[in-house]
């Protein structure tokens, strides 16, 4: 009996958990993401990328409560893509619980050939 109370206290803690991490909202580019990949297409200098074998773009950003985003990673090695995202228009930012909140996003592509 003990042991079933405490699979039951593990699995309502683990519920809890998700649920925390669930927002109402995900942060969202102006324009959806058919505008973003014009943005980027249009902003990243392509002929820069170092790594011609990688044929997958990932771009990780954080977008703030203010819907400012700020660059985290990008393994692809663009020479410009710190500042193609500082210049980037703000996003409509995540929503949990009726309040603006920070948010990951993570934005994938296909590398653009020709």
């Amino acid at each position: 009996m003990k042991n079933k109370f405490t699979l039951i206290l593990l699995l309502i803690s683990f519920n809890q958990e998700i649920f925390c991490q669930m927002k109402d909202s995900e942060a969202e580019y102006v324009g959806g993401i058919s505008q973003l990949q014009k943005y980027l297409s249009a902003n990243i200098d392509f002929k820069s990328f170092k790594n011609k074998n990688c044929t997958k773009i990932l771009i990780l950003l954080l977008i703030e409560k203010n819907g400012k985003p700020t660059f985290k990673s990008c393994p692809c090695e663009f020479k410009n893509i710190r500042s193609v995202i500082k210049k980037m228009p703000y996003w409509k930012p995540a929503i949990k619980n009726g309040k603006k909140i920070r948010s990951d996003f993570t934005y994938t592509s296909t590398w653009p050939n020709g």
